[in-house]
């Protein structure tokens, strides 16, 4: 049976059981309440019936695109094809019956819909579908002026490379008569399909047929899950239970590259497949409890088992075993307000992750004898205990504290100096990370509201070598709202981090061992400003900087001989963001908008010019160019506009025009789009 085949046996039936329920509405009305005989109840289902709100909007129009020079980066997820477009929303709102939907095409793959049904309580259905697009950009391969290694690149589609992604999903609760119980049903797909850029190397060291390949890959991938479940009041208790099965099914041929990079020896050259992505299937069950107890006490607690299992039939690769993962998630809160001013809060969360690796792989285009030796896979578990409390002395002012640890440890962890080729060459990790909170916030005037956090963080053995050891991050945040006239907000970012790490030099021997140091340093400032100097006249300005600075020492090679050879390093990452729009009600039945926003931005990774000697290399390795190739300036900028006329009390026609312009002086990249979009409106 294929793939899809098992998935729709597997989906089909949850369908199937919304139906039922649809069609068991009246039984199920019936069961908790029986109807009054007479001709009175009549006249108060026709009350009833004549106090719902009704309402219809239609929307139908036409949108111009005209893309100039490559509109990727301009317009990253606009669907660049002019056409007809349309929406509608409508809806009869009662007390037993609801019943709403909406919906907005601008392109078929670009759209949106969703329709909610509400049977007095009884029944609840939600269904909702969309899809976007997203363009993305096409990456030109770095060419080598020594002859290093030769390139081999694809022409891109007439149309760019893209991917249109949708999203599919049903939602049902229903409820059983008067009985305390819900059975929940729901189904929920995402799928992504298009054509993107691989980029993969074929090469080793000096090997004179390495090459870097730049293919077109086809993206036809779906996932679906259904998911089923319970949840019931039981007096002291509330209970829940759910069960989810997900699928993810890649239903795109592999890709296949003829290789011929032999790897000194170790690989047999031939059409192999590359950037293989196998089906999967994860399940899960979850129990949740929760508890209102007397004297302001409440708790809750929850277990989560989740299974996980990769199959192995893609690509030229094949396990011994089939790839899987287990998960032991277990959560609990308990609240205690022993006074309304002051309450505190306690949760644990613990997450065992389990894997279980092939033993062995066999692999058609190694040369080794016999099926290749696989490490086993990293298992891990991570406690989280959190302790808070909160004061309000009185409506103006609330205080809060925070601390929090996290306790992990790692088995099965791979020795980074040893042969990676060697799968006995493990050990076991553990982390201990503390972090804590201080919060305040104050309202001492009338439209005035002030908050202010400072978060302190230590890590005794950072997991990732760029992973802070200590670090240091302040927020301040304020609003001010004038009598409906004016208004501002502003805020305040800072974080400081630092850790380091080690790095040896392998040639010539001894081997020489260096530290490391890193310091990140990051600044959000924020601000924006509302007011209304005329009647019917709304402006709005804002303006955000934003900077990142890391400092750090880099060893750039693992064969220098210098007896000096680390480099400090600098990189900085800097955004201004300028917007202003205005919003104007000309007339009773015209109102009109104009918005304006250009982001600045401008990375730098500085280098100091250094030369050094590399051991068994003929001549010297330099860093000259490095600051040259990752400068990066980039200016974007967006025009809006629009306008609103309801010509009449059901008809009206609107205009929407927008500009946007990516500039970054490559003529790769740079490019604008203009977008207008007229439509006539309808609603009673």
């Amino acid at each position: 049976m294929s793939s899809r085949s098992r998935q729709t046996m597997l989906f089909a039936p949850l369908i199937v059981c919304s139906s039922l329920m649809f069609l068991t509405l009246p039984a199920l009305a019936s069961d908790g309440a029986t109807p009054d005989a007479g001709g009175g109840n009549h006249e108060t289902l026709s009350e009833q019936e004549a106090e719902a709100y009704r309402f219809a909007h239609l929307q139908a129009g036409y949108q111009f695109i005209t893309p100039d020079g490559a509109s990727a980066a301009a317009a990253p997820y606009t669907r660049l094809k002019s056409g007809a477009m349309g929406g509608f929303s409508a809806g009869t709102l009662g007390s037993s019956l609801k019943l709403s939907g909406e919906g907005l095409m601008l392109h078929e793959d670009d759209y949106h819909a969703n329709l909610f049904f509400d049977y007095g309580g009884y029944y609840r259905l939600h269904l909702e579908t969309e899809a976007f697009w997203h363009n993305l950009l096409t990456e030109q391969l770095p060419r080598s002026a020594t002859g290093q290694y030769a390139t081999t690149q694809s022409a891109p589609p007439a149309d760019g490379y893209g991917m249109r992604t949708g999203i599919s999903q049903v939602e049902n609760r229903i409820k059983l008569g008067n009985n305390p119980i819900h059975i929940n049903l729901g189904y929920w797909e995402l799928s992504r399909r298009g054509t993107d850029q691989l980029r993969f190397a074929d090469y080793y060291f000096s090997d004179p047929q390495n090459r870097i390949v730049s293919l077109n890959r086809q993206v036809n991938q779906v996932t679906r899950e259904g998911s089923v479940g319970a949840d019931a009041h039981l007096g002291f208790f509330d209970i829940a239970y759910g069960f989810r099965i997900r699928d993810f099914s890649n239903q795109a041929p592999d890709i296949r590259y003829p290789f011929a990079v032999t790897g000194n020896g170790t690989l047999t050259p031939g059409t192999q497949a590359t950037n293989v992505a196998s089906d999967s299937r994860v399940t899960s069950h979850t129990v949740r409890v929760y508890t209102d107890m007397s004297g302001g006490l409440v708790g809750t607690a929850a277990y989560v088992l989740t299974q996980r299992e990769s199959d192995a039939d893609r690509g030229d690769a094949r396990p011994s075993s089939k790839p899987s993962q287990t998960l032991h998630s277990v959560a609990g809160d308990l609240t205690y307000t022993p006074l309304k001013e002051l309450s505190f809060a306690l949760k644990y969360r613990r997450l065992q992750n389990d894997r279980e690796s092939p033993s062995t792989v066999s692999y058609p285009y190694s040369t080794a004898s016999g099926a290749l030796a696989v490490r086993p896979g990293i298992d891990s578990v991570k406690d989280t205990v959190t302790l808070s409390g909160t004061f309000r002395p009185n409506q103006q002012v609330t205080y809060r504290l925070e601390y929090r640890a996290v306790l992990e440890s790692r088995d099965n962890v791979p020795n980074s100096d040893l042969s990676p080729s060697d799968p006995t060459a493990i050990h076991n990790e553990y982390h201990r990370t503390h972090t804590a909170l201080a919060t305040a916030s104050w309202r001492p005037l009338p439209g005035f509201r002030m908050n202010a956090t400072y978060t302190y963080r230590t890590a005794d053995n950072p997991e990732w070598k760029v992973s802070a050891s200590e670090s240091h991050k302040g927020e301040l945040f304020a609003t001010y709202t004038k009598n409906g006239a004016w208004g501002a907000t502003a805020s305040f970012i800072t974080t400081y981090e630092q850790s380091e790490n080690s790095a040896s030099t392998v040639t010539p021997a001894p081997v020489a061992s260096y530290t490391l140091p890193r310091e990140n340093r990051s600044y959000s400032a924020n601000t924006s400003l509302w007011f209304t100097p005329v009647e019917r006249l709304t402006i709005t300005a804002n303006y955000s900087y934003l900077e990142a600075v890391t400092d750090q020492s880099l060893l750039f090679s693992n064969i220098i001989v210098d007896p000096d050879p680390l480099v400090a390093t600098t990189y900085r990452s800097t955004a201004h963001v300028y917007g202003i729009d205005a919003v104007y009600a000309v007339a009773e039945p015209l109102d009109l908008s104009v918005g304006v926003q250009q982001v600045r931005s401008a990375s730098r990774f500085d280098v100091p010019v250094r030369t050094f000697t590399l051991a068994n290399v003929t001549g010297s390795y330099n860093t000259a160019s490095i600051g040259t190739l990752t400068r990066l300036d980039t200016v974007e900028t967006g025009v809006t506009a629009r306008a609103d006329w309801r010509i009449s009390k059901h008809v009206g026609c609107s205009m929407n025009y927008s500009y946007r312009n990516y500039n970054s002086g490559d003529a790769l990249y740079d490019g604008s789009v203009h977008t207008t979009m007229v439509s006539l409106t309808s609603r009673w």
